[in-house]
């Protein structure tokens, strides 16, 4: 509990199934000591050419900001 999140866009409002699934994110989240956590992202997706697409949409790049912003918040929560 706490150190794994899942979520997907491959269902809609109540639980239905998407008829065009893009992805399924897995975000990992390790305490490795002194106050460090590992964070591994995974994205998984239903073909070779939706990760493509997604590729080229500038995933690479939107995570990487996305990792920024949580650390820091993190950084700015009070202890």
């Amino acid at each position: 509990p706490g150190n794994k999140l899942v979520f997907t866009d491959g269902y809609t409002e109540g639980w239905k199934p998407a008829e065009t699934p893009f992805m399924t994110a897995i975000l990992l989240l390790e305490d490795v000591g002194e106050g460090k956590t590992r964070y591994t992202a995974i994205a998984r997706h239903p073909t070779k050419e939706i990760r493509e697409q997604h590729e080229q949409m500038g995933f690479h790049e939107g995570w990487g900001v996305v990792l920024d912003q949580l650390v820091g918040y993190v950084k700015g929560l009070k202890r």
